[in-house]
């Protein structure tokens, strides 16, 4: 609606802007912490799990541009280069690629937690859930 827009000069926004960014980090390094204390992990085990999955994540982005574009290279190699109209032989691809990488890290890290978990409780006797 625009009734209730306000203005900052440069100073002021560029002290904003540092003042958000330095308070999201804060809060971000507290929750690493509280969920790290959770799980009974340590902070760095946690910011591996954590960057391994963004990395799925990345890898997955590329692996769908890539398909994408392996499309392209193959539409244009058959000449009809011009199919890039029907939405179905680009998105079918990029899905794919969007879903299977972090699927193949789930389904793999999801075998190295369970060894983790059954070699934990076998320790302790305990089930925590």
């Amino acid at each position: 609606m625009g009734l209730f827009l306000a203005f900052y000069d440069d100073l002021t926004c560029t002290l904003l802007n540092i003042a958000i960014s330095l308070t999201a980090m804060a809060a971000w390094i507290y929750s690493t912490k509280v969920v790290a204390s959770l799980v009974d992990l340590t902070v760095s085990e946690l910011i591996k799990h954590i960057t391994f999955t963004s990395g799925a994540q990345l890898l997955a982005v590329i692996a769908a541009a890539v398909l994408c574009l392996l499309m392209a290279v193959l539409q244009d190699g058959i000449n009809m280069s011009m199919a890039w109209l029907i939405l179905e032989l680009y998105v079918c691809p990029a899905l794919f690629g969007s879903f299977i990488t972090p699927a193949m890290y789930f389904s793999l890290s999801r075998v190295a937690s369970a060894n983790y978990l059954r070699k934990y409780n076998n320790n302790n006797n305990i089930y925590n859930f």
